[in-house]
């Protein structure tokens, strides 16, 4: 069965990985992954914590990054590898972002919104108000429209992200998914001909569902969707691979009859087993 995950951070190369690459494309390869990509933090805006600081990726990592996973490429019992990245706030920057996915050898690109402009990861915020949510998420999902509107990445990430936080802190978000909101997003993203994936980090946490949930991928689809990866979102092995067959049934359920893998930024279909 062909099972691809889309959505892996390593140790030297994510400020929050914790395991090289080696060790998190066996452990997938454990649970069935027969493809995978990497997709290392590229975060480019950190105005919040004294001024623009762009990621040290940026400017150092990548030679090393691509070197470590060329390497690895050439070990036996892995499942097939392909390289991206994640690349936050592309929209605040976009000159410097469009550098950053010239580099040669990527294969895919995931746009993520994880701040908005002049605030912290959505992970800090303080949600005390939920009087405040409605607006919080009406600007998440302007911003994710602009990212696309960069056209730089491939599919947006983990659309739900704040409501992770939301739920975290004790809050019922089940009615926080409101379809007129993500409407008009899906619809854009429909014709730039970019994408979304479905995160199964969700699955591991007190959200329970994926990112974004089943209500959404149907209304992507009904959208005109069609580019959909999935990814695990692994910072450690436990978690590679994990909820990709999940994430499978979900795409079925939503009327999905591919999942689309990435070779050199151009995508290839694959049909649901």
């Amino acid at each position: 069965m062909f099972l691809a995950d889309y959505h892996l951070h390593t140790l030297d190369n994510s400020f929050d990985g914790r395991y090289p690459m080696v060790q998190m494309a066996a452990a997938a390869a454990s649970r069935g992954i027969t493809q995978l990509c990497f997709t290392d933090h590229v975060d480019i805006d950190r105005s919040w914590d004294g001024g623009v600081r762009f990621d040290k990726w940026c400017f150092i990592m990548y030679e090393p990054m691509r070197e470590e996973f060329l390497e690895t490429k050439k070990l036996p019992g892995l499942p097939e590898l392909r390289l991206g990245m994640e690349l936050g706030a592309a929209n605040h920057y976009p000159d410097f972002a469009a550098t950053l996915t010239a580099k040669p050898g990527l294969d895919f690109v995931i746009g993520s919104v994880h701040n908005l402009r002049g605030q912290t990861d959505f992970a800090f915020l303080p949600y005390d108000d939920p009087a405040a949510f409605p607006a919080l998420l009406e600007t998440y999902a302007g911003e994710i429209l602009e990212v696309a509107e960069t056209r730089l990445c491939d599919v947006i990430g983990h659309i739900g992200y704040p409501q992770r936080y939301m739920a975290q802190h004790g809050h019922d978000v089940s009615g926080l998914f409101p379809e007129d909101l993500y409407r008009p997003v899906f619809c854009r993203l429909a014709e730039l001909g970019i994408g979304i994936e479905v995160n199964t980090s969700g699955l591991r946490d007190v959200i329970g569902h994926t990112l974004p949930p089943l209500s959404l991928l149907q209304l992507y689809r009904r959208c005109g969707g069609e580019i959909i990866t999935c990814g695990s979102d692994a910072h450690r092995t436990e978690d590679a691979g994990c909820g990709i067959c999940e994430a499978y049934d979900l795409l079925r359920q939503a009327g999905f009859r591919y999942v689309t893998t990435f070779r050199g930024r151009t995508p290839e279909f694959r049909k649901l087993d």
